[in-house]
């Protein structure tokens, strides 16, 4: 199973098909529903979007993870304006 933390050992995340759906406007979260799949095999008992608030507060590679980018900082410290909006958009959705 892939996690956010295969991010940092350099996997590459790929959605099934090679297609990708985004939906948000800015389009930096790239393989979206395969990282709703994720977010869903993991979260266990919690709720979806309160497993993804805390993943964020607590992983320093979820945001490397779900925008595939390498980062300077860990946790949200380093990401654009855009990918803020962005990932309270993805947050709204859940």
């Amino acid at each position: 199973m892939y996690t956010m933390a295969n991010y940092s050992q350099g996997s590459d995340i790929q959605e099934p098909g090679g297609a990708t759906e985004l939906t948000i406007k800015n389009e930096n979260m790239k393989n979206r529903e395969h990282k709703l799949q994720i977010l869903n095999e993991n979260r266990g008992e919690t709720g979806l979007r309160e497993y993804a608030e805390l993943t964020a507060q607590s992983d320093p590679h979820f945001f490397r993870w779900l925008f595939d980018e390498e980062l300077k900082d860990d946790f949200n410290s380093s990401i654009t304006d855009d990918q803020r909006e962005e990932f309270k958009q993805f947050i709204d959705t859940l």
